[in-house]
């Protein structure tokens, strides 16, 4: 009696010292008839009391694969020879109610003729191992690494995916493996020095699946080195960015290109005319600018629809380019309006042939939806230098000529000339002037009396309009605008 009750005195003085404590411990008779665990060891591995009714259920719930159970259980009988006095811990993967298995420490004791045994968890090393094993196994980036001499000693997943070679071909092998050919022998050259001075290289680099196709990655490579500052490892960390690369130069071609025809627009246009006044300062060339307007599309494009109006600006486009150099640039400025931009005139012969030429090719006739559409254009000319000194004044001395060509019957080309230009802009200045007297109330009107010599009698009256203009304007060049504004 005395005994029952100084074990179940012992019993309590054993829950009540580890029944709180964050450690996880278990206490089990010698026999297995008394077995207690604390809330740290179930929060832990999940098992409750009712579970683990004995020892042997928890060697069988702990240790589902029989092998590793008998070996663990070969460390316990060992330890427990001795009655722990001498055991070391016991290390094991022990198999959690969840599923999940975890790395324990068993350290167990005597205590009271009771084995008291303190579970801990191994986090540190192991768990950190293994978590940098599962993120260099499932990096969406491709790592490699390679010893010293650039051996590659191992690869993840995302490599093989990326360059489609296999872990077992690419180990042993150097990263010259994937070598696309692409850089000269300069850029490998300036990517080790980067390396060896600074330890660590980053940069965009071409190179080659297995099956043959080119991708270009962005990398960086970092040279690992030891305590002594001996490089013992290469690192290096991948993406492919070809489509991103791809969708890039979608979105500049986009930006630099019209929709519908795929010529250069005007922002590349003006680039491109910046880029030749610069060069033909320094070289002492000169090149030309044809500014180039389908005569009557309108008219297809209301009466045809237009559908039949964009085919046919495509079909104009495609026979611009044909009869022109790889060096020119052919630009659809907007609608019906095109910009050619001659990267080189030798001669004056030359730029002739190149005008006529155009005029011919597109006259031709184009088959299309059921119509033989006959177009003709009218062209603007500009040279540089002597027409103008920037891509804007080129442009809109370009435009004067074409409406010159326009006014002298279509389907025929013309030069811009200052001094017709001079006139024009006099006459605009002139009309500008007109309507601002008018909005001034600058005129005056007067009548004055017209009296016959025969009879003396009044028989009319001359109608006078005066401006007052702060400048003594002629009124020849005031009447010489008014009637074209009449008409």
């Amino acid at each position: 009696m005395n005994t029952s009750i100084h074990d179940h005195a012992c019993a309590e003085r054993l829950q009540e010292l580890f029944g709180s404590a964050s450690v996880a411990v278990a206490i089990v008779a010698s026999d297995q008839a008394y077995r207690w665990f604390n809330n740290a060891f179930v929060a832990l591995f999940g098992y409750t009391q009712e579970q683990l009714t004995d020892l042997d259920q928890w060697w069988l719930l702990a240790y589902p694969d029989p092998r590793y159970r008998q070996k663990v259980q070969k460390q316990w009988l060992s330890a427990q020879a001795t009655d722990f006095a001498l055991s070391r811990p016991i290390r094991a993967r022990v198999r959690c109610a969840n599923g999940t298995t975890l790395s324990i420490h068993f350290l167990a004791r005597m205590i009271d003729e009771r084995v008291v045994v303190l579970c801990e968890q191994l986090y540190a090393r192991e768990t950190t191992v293994q978590l940098a094993q599962n993120v260099f196994d499932n990096a969406s980036e491709g790592i490699l690494i390679t010893d010293e001499r650039t051996r590659i000693l191992s690869v993840n997943r995302s490599f093989e995916r990326i360059t489609l070679y296999s872990s077992d071909e690419a180990i042993g092998q150097t990263p010259s493996m994937l070598r696309s050919n692409r850089h000269d022998s300069i850029f490998y050259a300036q990517m080790w020095t980067e390396l060896r001075l600074h330890g660590h290289w980053q940069g965009e680099i071409w190179n080659r699946r297995k099956d043959g196709r080119f991708y270009i990655q962005r990398q960086n490579i970092d040279a690992i080195k030891n305590s002594r500052g001996k490089v013992t490892h290469y690192v290096s960390i991948f993406e492919d960015i070809t489509e991103l690369k791809r969708q890039e130069e979608q979105i500049i071609h986009m930006a630099y290109h019209d929709a519908l025809t795929g010529l250069p627009n005007r922002e590349m246009l003006i680039e491109r005319i910046e880029r030749n006044i610069e060069r033909t300062k320094r070289d002492k060339g000169r090149f030309a600018l044809l500014f180039l307007d389908l005569d009557r599309f309108k008219q297809i494009n209301d009466s045809l629809g237009h559908d039949v109006g964009d085919t046919l600006l495509i079909i104009i486009a495609a026979r611009l380019r044909g009869e022109c150099r790889i060096v020119d640039t052919v630009c659809r400025f907007g609608g019906d309006e095109f910009i050619i931009l001659l990267d080189r005139v030798e001669s004056d012969e030359a730029l002739l042939r190149i005008l006529q030429r155009l005029l011919e090719r597109i006259e031709a006739p184009i088959p299309l939806k059921n119509h033989l559409l006959h177009v003709t254009s009218s062209i603007g000319t500009v040279l540089y230098p002597g027409d103008g000194e920037s891509p804007h004044e080129l442009i809109q001395h370009a435009d004067i000529a074409m409406y010159n060509a326009k006014k002298g019957g279509k389907n025929r080309y013309s030069f811009f000339d200052a001094a017709t230009n001079a006139a024009l802009r006099k006459q605009l200045k002139m009309e500008m002037q007109l309507h601002r007297g008018i909005e001034r109330q600058e005129f005056e009107l007067f009548f004055q009396p017209k009296i016959s010599l025969d009879t003396a009698h009044l028989c009319g009256a001359e109608v006078l309009l005066r401006w007052h203009h702060k400048k003594n304007t002629s009124p020849l060049r005031s009447l010489s605008v008014l009637p074209k504004r009449t008409a």
